[in-house]
């Protein structure tokens, strides 16, 4: 079975992403994690975001992957715009 079939048909996910890291290699494995999350950098932030931070909540667990959070935050908290 190929790398990309054995993540693909494994049903932990932390699991199928080590395994495409390993076959990819870390610098292209996080480089085509980038490219796949572009696109989010460019985006309106959902209003679900912007209500979250409305609650007056300490913080929010983010990943750091879309960056829709801490976009959120800076709406609402900072006065930002969303360009």
């Amino acid at each position: 079975m190929g790398t990309h079939l054995a993540a693909k048909n494994e049903d932990n996910l932390w699991v199928a992403f080590r395994i495409l890291k390993e076959a990819l290699g870390a610098t292209t494995y996080r480089e085509s994690v980038r490219d796949i999350l572009e696109p989010a950098s460019n985006r309106d932030v959902p209003t679900s975001y912007r209500h979250l931070w409305k609650l007056r909540l300490a913080g929010i667990l983010n990943l750091n992957l879309d960056r829709l959070a801490s976009r959120a935050f800076a709406l609402e908290h900072l006065g930002a715009t969303d360009d």
